[in-house]
């Protein structure tokens, strides 16, 4: 819960290896100069690595991070994560991606790309999904960015316009990108309304979070990052505004 980006990465399938990863490290390039706090290497996984069992993954690192994220990613797109044991496809690139780190109170953004797996089309695929995704070299994350207005609506305002710079330059590199901004600045540009957004979800995640605080009492605890906000005890009993929803961009 919280004001978040979803985001979607496309390029055809049928893209060089050698472009897929040239696109990607001209994204990584650009993030290194807006900066975030952190923003890693890019990772690169063949078949192989990439079907290797949860238990060999290190939990809480980059690479463990994108190993569950290519697994869902692989799950959404073709509906099955399947070993890649083919002695012509293991040792093949098989996923990239980099992480963002804007700063204190935001996630991370994962930016990366899963090279087409399937040779036919997956079935019992559910009907809101693009239904051609499993061709493309595609990639989908989200990165709730609300929570680094508890450091300030300045600090707020970069690490949120950070992630839509991101997304601005996959454009420019030659992705497709499709974008669902809660705070409705990826299709307005309008630093006012996302505020109004964030103020917003701010009033809302914390009337709850302290309703919830006091249904429980003090023998339990409750954990959020709403509580941190300096302004917390007034956020509480603000009145919760009403909204105008802004709609997805597909470019």
């Amino acid at each position: 819960m919280g004001l978040t980006i979803h985001y979607e990465l496309r390029l055809p399938g049928n893209t060089a290896d050698a472009t897929a990863v040239h696109h990607l490290q001209r994204l990584h390039d650009y993030a290194v100069t807006l900066g975030s706090k952190v923003v890693c290497p890019v990772f690169f996984f063949n078949g192989a690595q990439l079907s290797l069992p949860d238990g060999e993954w290190k939990p809480g690192t980059v690479a463990w991070l994108f190993h569950v994220g290519t697994d869902v990613i692989r799950t959404f797109r073709d509906g099955v994560v399947n070993v890649i044991d083919d002695i012509d496809d293991k040792y093949l690139l098989a996923a990239a991606g980099f992480l963002v780190y804007p700063g204190e109170g935001s996630e991370s953004a994962t930016f990366g790309l899963v090279r087409p797996l399937l040779t036919e089309p997956p079935e019992n695929l559910e009907d809101h999904r693009n239904t051609d995704d499993w061709k493309h070299w595609y990639w989908q994350s989200f990165c709730k960015t609300q929570y680094a207005s508890t450091v300030s609506e300045e600090h707020f305002l970069f690490c949120h316009r950070t992630v839509i710079s991101l997304l601005d330059e996959a454009r420019r590199i030659g992705f497709e990108v499709t974008v669902h901004d809660e705070g409705q600045y990826w299709e307005t540009r309008d630093a006012e309304l996302l505020l109004s957004e964030v103020r917003r979800s701010n009033v809302l995640i914390a009337r709850f979070a302290g309703a919830l605080h006091d249904a429980i009492g003090s023998e339990h605890s409750v954990e959020a990052e709403i509580f941190s906000h300096p302004e917390f005890e007034h956020l509480e009993m603000e009145p919760v505004e009403e909204r105008t929803d802004g709609n997805s961009s597909n470019v």
